[in-house]
């Protein structure tokens, strides 16, 4: 399995920081194109999503994980993001 696969749908105290930083800062996202690499369920690119951001590509290696961003965006009725599988060691 590539690296990271082997992980499942798991928030990174990361991605939260990242979510609330950008809510304190919208207008670094509002308008533009944001892409988030290793995005697991989404948080970080979703946060940027409801700050403005016109869109948003999510990618990971985990097929699962991209799954749930795909629902928690839909969820959030956050229409602007796609997912995308990504796996770094064969782009």
């Amino acid at each position: 399995a590539a690296f990271g696969a082997e992980i499942e749908c798991k928030v990174w105290p990361a991605s939260v920081l990242l979510a609330r930083w950008l809510w304190q800062h919208p207008w670094l996202v509002r308008g533009r194109s944001v892409l988030e690499l290793g995005a697991g369920v989404g948080l970080a690119g979703l946060g940027a999503a409801k700050c403005g951001a016109a869109r948003v590509a999510l990618t990971d290696i985990n097929r699962k994980a991209l799954q749930q961003a795909r629902e928690n965006a839909r969820l959030n009725g956050i229409d602007c993001v796609c997912a995308e599988h990504l796996d770094w060691a064969a782009p």
